[in-house]
Order: structure tokens, then C-alpha cells, then sequence
């Protein structure tokens, strides 16, 4: 089970079941940043504009940083990074509290937790968190493991939508 099957052997069988939405989390510190709005609409603001701002990432190696790093690259943008942390929930938390701009999966967002901040939702074109599992092509699978794929393709339909 994965995210982001794209750079996986081409020996496996994957099954890519559901992807996620990331958001730009806006603190009130950011000049980017609507007062009384929760969640911007999209393109309304070019996202490498948003990326100059001070960021607050997850450290190098991390699934998600691999993809904001390919997304700065896309943009030959070297960026601000002011904080980083293994644990994308503390990102999150860092980036609501004023720290620096962050961008995270919708999963890691509760709508329901408004603050001094906004979110920004970031086009499928441009990012997005795709799950997916995969076995050994050549591999014959029992029932079990076939019962296990098949529930892992049925709990990832849906997704959250804000």
C-alpha cells in the first residue's frame, strides 16, 4: 500500500483506488491571507506566488515532501523553508498557529476546525494524493489476500471534501 504509484517497478500489479486533494493552509501572518473566509476559492491566487511565502514542510524523504519538492522544481523555485517536521499533523499546526504556509492533504484538515487561517485547495493538475496497493505480478493470491485488496479499494472511494 502506497501513495503515488508513478515511480513503482513495472513488475508489480498495482490497483490505485482514491486520491486526496492538498490544501495551502494561509496563516493570518501571510500577506495571502482573507479575513473572515475559510476556504479561498480555487485559482484565485497563482500557486507559485504562494510558494515565495515562508513554508513550513515535513522533512526530506517524506512521500509528501517528494511531491512539493517536484512541485518547486516544476517551478524552478527554490524555496523558504522556515520550519520541518516528520509528522504532518505538527506541519499542519505549525502552519494554523502563524508559523509559515503549508501544504497538506485534505485528510490532515478537520472542517469543522476554523481558525485564523484559511485554506486554499490546490488543483488535481498540479498535486494530488493518490493511494494505491500493489503485489507481485507473478504472485497467485489466496482469499484472504484477495478479500484484503478488496476491502482496502472499497474503504479508499470515499474521500474528503470540504
Amino acid at each position: 500500500m502506497g501513495q503515488n504509484a508513478d515511480t513503482i517497478s513495472q513488475e508489480l500489479t498495482v490497483h490505485r483506488c482514491g486520491f486526496e486533494h492538498y490544501y495551502v493552509i494561509i496563516p493570518k501572518t501571510s500577506t495571502f491571507y482573507q479575513e473572515n473566509e475559510f476556504i479561498l476559492p480555487a485559482k484565485s491566487i497563482k500557486l507559485k506566488e504562494l510558494l515565495q511565502e515562508n513554508l513550513v514542510l515535513t522533512t526530506n524523504g517524506s512521500a509528501i515532501r517528494r511531491q512539493i519538492d517536484q512541485l518547486l522544481n516544476n517551478y524552478k523555485m527554490k524555496p523558504k523553508i522556515l520550519l520541518e517536521s516528520s509528522n504532518i499533523y505538527t506541519v499542519a499546526a505549525l502552519a494554523k498557529n502563524g508559523s509559515g504556509i503549508a501544504v497538506v492533504p485534505e485528510s490532515v484538515l478537520s472542517p469543522f476546525e476554523q481558525g485564523a487561517y484559511n485554506l486554499y485547495p490546490i488543483s488535481k493538475e498540479f498535486l494530488s494524493l493518490d493511494y494505491f496497493i500493489a503485489y507481485s505480478s507473478n504472485r497467485i493470491l489466496s482469499e484472504v489476500e484477495k478479500d484484503f485488496i478488496h476491502g482496502f479499494l472499497n474503504s479508499n472511494k470515499q474521500r474528503h471534501s470540504y
